[in-house]
Order: C-alpha cells, then sequence, then structure tokens
C-alpha cells in the first residue's frame, strides 16, 4: 500500500511541476515572459510530494538503485522541509528541489513504464496470436502518449480486421481506474466499446 501512495504522490507533483504555456493566437509562438509572469508557486515543493516512500517497498530493485531512489528522496525532504508554509521557498530552494524531484519522478517512472509497455505487449501477443488463428488481418502501429510520472512515450496498437469489421485495441493510459492500465476496445465504424 504506501508503494502505491507513494506513487499516487509522485503522479500529483510532477503534475504540478511542469509551467503553463502561454501561446499565441497568432502563429503558436510562446510568450516566455508572460508565462513566467503566471507561473504559479512552487505547490509541489512539500513533503506530501514524496509521502509513502519506503525503500522497503523497493526491495525488487536493485540495491545501487533504491539507494540512489533513497538519496533523492531524502535531498528532496531535507529542502522541502525548509520551506515555511506560509512563505514561497527561495529560488535556489526551488531550483534544487525540482532537481531532486525530477530525478525520484525519473528512477520512478521509467520501470513502471517498462512494466505498462509489457503487458501491453503480452496482451497485443495474445490478441494477434487468437486473430490470426482466424484467419483475419492484423497491423500494428504506435500511439504517443504522455502521462504524468511516465512522460512521453510510444504505447502499441492493434488494428484487426475482420470480413465484417475492424476492431481497435487502443491504449489510453497506465493509470486508470483502480490503478490498473486501460487500454480500450473500440469496433469501427460504430465506434462502440
Amino acid at each position: 500500500m504506501p508503494r502505491r501512495q507513494f506513487i499516487d504522490s509522485l503522479r500529483a507533483a510532477s503534475s504540478l511541476l511542469a509551467p503553463p504555456r502561454v501561446v499565441w493566437a497568432e502563429g503558436g509562438k510562446t510568450d516566455d515572459r508572460l508565462s513566467a509572469v503566471i507561473h504559479p508557486p512552487d505547490l509541489w515543493l512539500t513533503p506530501k510530494s514524496v509521502e509513502g516512500f519506503d525503500p522497503n517497498d523497493f526491495a525488487d530493485w536493485p540495491k545501487p538503485d533504491r539507494e540512489k531512489l533513497a538519496r533523492e528522496v531524502d535531498a528532496f525532504l531535507a529542502i522541502a522541509r525548509q520551506v515555511p508554509p506560509d512563505k514561497p521557498a527561495t529560488k535556489a530552494q526551488s531550483r534544487q528541489a525540482r532537481q531532486h524531484l525530477q530525478r525520484v519522478i525519473e528512477f520512478v517512472g521509467e520501470p513502471l513504464r517498462r512494466e505498462w509497455l509489457d503487458a501491453q505487449e503480452r496482451m497485443l501477443a495474445e490478441a494477434t496470436a487468437a486473430a490470426e488463428s482466424k484467419g483475419w488481418y492484423v497491423e500494428r502501429d504506435q500511439k504517443k502518449l504522455t502521462e504524468n510520472l511516465l512522460g512521453a512515450y510510444k504505447a502499441p496498437r492493434l488494428r484487426i480486421r475482420t470480413q465484417d469489421n475492424e476492431v481497435v485495441l487502443d491504449p489510453i493510459a497506465c493509470f486508470g481506474s483502480g490503478r490498473q492500465g486501460v487500454v480500450d476496445l473500440v469496433v469501427l465504424p460504430t465506434y462502440e466499446r
């Protein structure tokens, strides 16, 4: 349970890390000056961003990776605990804490993304074998996804054409209902799910 709590805390923090982007209506240029002005306070710079962390919950990781993760969490917490609850962090605190939190997000996000993509590959292999045994046409491609904690990645997508319909196994998100990955089964052209 604490590992899930820690991952949920990191997901919430990662959604707060990205500064807003102001785009001009003409030409799609960004206005960095205006973006900086409306940048919200560092709401992620709190011990809650890594709440639930317990190195023992990562016993399945190699020891050097666990130690690296623990060091980064500790370094982030050391800074986060110095920030008064009623005052903003200094620029130095914000910059240093951001670096540590981003490393934590990378350490945790990469294996989670790998697990999610491996699970999809297994599912698509089973679906491909079933479809090919029926003589149906199968086509694989990829879909670009971006999720908090996992970042941007490409997920496999499968199209199966039968004599009557086209069916798509369409990846939606790793973090879905009940903390399980979501893959839609779409029947074309009706879009029934």
